[in-house]
Formats: C-alpha cells, sequence, structure tokens
C-alpha cells in the first residue's frame, strides 16, 4: 500500500493536469449536439448535450432525412422552425450536428470547424 501512495505522491501534478485535460475536452465536445455514425465497424456516438428521446417527431424525421441525404453527397444543411442539422459524410464515417436555429449558418460552420479539428482530426472533412 506505501508503494501505491509513494507512487501516487510522485505523480499527483502529471494526473492533475490529465484529469483537467480531459474534463476541459468534455465540456468543450458538449457544446455542440451531435450524431455519429461509422458505417465501418457500426460504432455510433451521441453526444450527451443531445437527448434523442426529447426531439420531436418532426425534428426525428429531419434528423432521419439527413442521415438518408448523406447516401448521396458530402454535406447536407437544412433548417426548421427551432434548428439547423448539419451532416456531413467522409467515406463511411457520418456526423449530423443539431444546433438552435437563432445561429447563423457561417456560425455554426465556424463551430463545427473548431469541434472537427479538435475532436475528429484524422476524419478528413
Amino acid at each position: 500500500m506505501n508503494n501505491v501512495t509513494d507512487a501516487l505522491a510522485r505523480n499527483v501534478d502529471k494526473l492533475s493536469t490529465k484529469l483537467e485535460t480531459y474534463i476541459e475536452a468534455n465540456q468543450k465536445q458538449d457544446s455542440l449536439r451531435y450524431i455519429y455514425f461509422n458505417g465501418i465497424n457500426l460504432a455510433s456516438k451521441v453526444s450527451n448535450q443531445l437527448n434523442i428521446q426529447k426531439l420531436s417527431s418532426e425534428n426525428l424525421r429531419i434528423l432521419q432525412q439527413v442521415y438518408e441525404k448523406l447516401n448521396h453527397c458530402n454535406q447536407y444543411v437544412v433548417r426548421n422552425a427551432g434548428m439547423w442539422f448539419f451532416g456531413i459524410k467522409v467515406v463511411d464515417k457520418r456526423v449530423i450536428y443539431l444546433q438552435t436555429a437563432t445561429i447563423s449558418l457561417s456560425k455554426i460552420e465556424e463551430e463545427i470547424n473548431k469541434f472537427k479539428e479538435q475532436f475528429f482530426p484524422n476524419m478528413l472533412f
């Protein structure tokens, strides 16, 4: 037990820095609501900010429409009364961002570019 305590004491600064970085990354990641699909390995991820159960039936229909449109194009954007849906496809990977409709499209694109660089750096959009 003393060995563990000594090891933790020697590395507390490193652990603290890594924990702060992890917390900061998770907070930034969830500033956008998104759904990620990987058609190669069937992986998916839904951001913590997005509660799919609370989406209206219209928004669920639009989400499905964006997903299907990405079968035929690499980018698809649609806006309804309350929300932007911004879909991007690269090979078999798709990310659909959902953002409030009060934000301009150029601001959404700016935020998405920052997000992509930080969390999907290996995915060439």
